[in-house]
């Protein structure tokens, strides 16, 4: 419907009044791939730009900021059985391989994610051998396309973002020598997978997946890992529902168990024994 919609607006071509008419009825479907240029004449670009004027555009880094929190600790408790221990040489920046790949200039390229200390959501692009991924900030991706080198072939990062359904929106990497050669993931297939990828927590009444990586930072160079800095995140999935709990690690002691407010006030402590986290429920 939408090229349908894009042909008719060529053809008929006619007043500026008109070609306005039409960039607000397209304006609507949402495709931030799509630009309308209106001045002499009306034409699509492909090296497209995104422009502040398409609604929406910000609501999928909304959906996530509002679904994640900072946690501070809500006091100490002393040590109880364990509901579970958890081995953190394991879960160490596990969130970097998950079950999302694809094969790109060759090489299998794991896709994951991360959120920072502002709550930031990070898609992150892995080939084995790497020191690190690559980090696209995803509000960033909204305004600006990113770049991925792997091998020897140069692919665009872009974000398609669905403004009826922040989940569906989805990441692009595409060849910049070849447009055949594109993948794609939705937001929610890549949450599927960043959830596979971490430890279950389960609790008597609710299940968290568990994450434990280093810190994602902004640098003049663009987002990279802090070796210096180190966060937990619980994620609590309902349905398509998510809600994610980041806990720096600092904030976890070794000598006593910090006390945590999770979904729904649910209390859960958490202890730092050399390299095993200890999770206890209603502390």
């Amino acid at each position: 419907m939408k090229r349908s919609l894009l042909c008719v607006a060529v053809l008929l071509g006619a007043a500026s009044s008109g070609r306005a008419q039409w960039a607000e009825e397209l304006k609507g479907f949402g495709d931030v791939r799509l630009q309308l240029q209106l001045g002499q004449g009306l034409s699509l670009s492909r090296g497209w730009q995104r422009t502040a004027a398409i609604p929406g555009k910000d609501d999928l880094t909304r959906f996530l900021q509002e679904r994640s929190q900072v946690l501070s600790s809500d006091g100490y408790a002393a040590p109880t059985a364990a509901a579970v221990s958890v081995d953190l040489s394991r879960l160490h920046n596990r969130n970097w391989k998950t079950p999302a790949t694809f094969t790109m200039g060759g090489q299998k390229v794991f896709v994951g994610g991360a959120f920072d200390r502002s709550q930031n959501a990070f898609i992150s692009a892995y080939v084995d051998g790497w020191t690190e991924p690559k980090f696209f900030n995803i509000k960033g991706l909204l305004d600006k396309e990113g770049s991925l080198t792997v091998g020897s072939a140069a692919y665009g990062v872009s974000l398609s973002a669905n403004v009826l359904n922040p989940m569906k929106s989805q990441i692009v990497f595409e060849n910049k020598a070849d447009e055949e050669d594109q993948s794609r993931i939705s937001v929610k297939k890549l949450l599927d997978s960043l959830n596979a990828a971490g430890e279950t927590v389960k609790l008597s009444d609710q299940s968290y997946q568990l994450f434990y990586y280093s810190d994602v930072k902004e640098g003049a160079s663009g987002p990279a890992v802090d070796p210096n800095s180190r966060t937990f995140a619980m994620i609590l999935t309902e349905g398509d529902e998510m809600h994610v709990f980041l806990i720096p690690a600092e904030s976890v002691p070794a000598a006593q168990v910090a006390v945590f407010k999770m979904f729904k006030d649910k209390r859960v402590g958490l202890q730092l024994v050399g390299i095993t986290l200890k999770v206890f429920e209603n502390p």
